[in-house]
């Protein structure tokens, strides 16, 4: 994974954000990750240390997956037979 340039050290306090315990992380941590407002995160504990890093997220939407077929990976029809059961219209 590629490092990025040290921010220095800052310090905070532990709070109650409703029933739980929240930490705000300070503009400059932020501004140096990946991490945007509103973005999900993965929260783990590594040898003692709380890690905080960005959920990968890609995007499934019809829209988009409709724009990847290609006249390379089109398929043509596939004909499974009449329809048996209650298939039928």
């Amino acid at each position: 994974m590629p490092t990025t340039p040290s921010v220095g050290s800052s310090r905070t306090n532990v709070r109650k954000s409703g029933n739980n315990p929240a930490v705000r992380l300070p503009v400059a941590v932020v501004s140096a990750t990946r991490i945007e407002l509103e973005q999900e995160v993965q929260i783990s504990v590594e040898a003692g240390r709380v890690m905080i890093e960005p959920v990968a997220t890609v995007d499934c939407s019809l829209e988009r997956l409709v724009e990847g077929i290609t006249r390379g990976n089109f398929h043509p029809e596939a004909d499974f037979g009449a329809p048996a059961g209650r298939e039928r219209g």
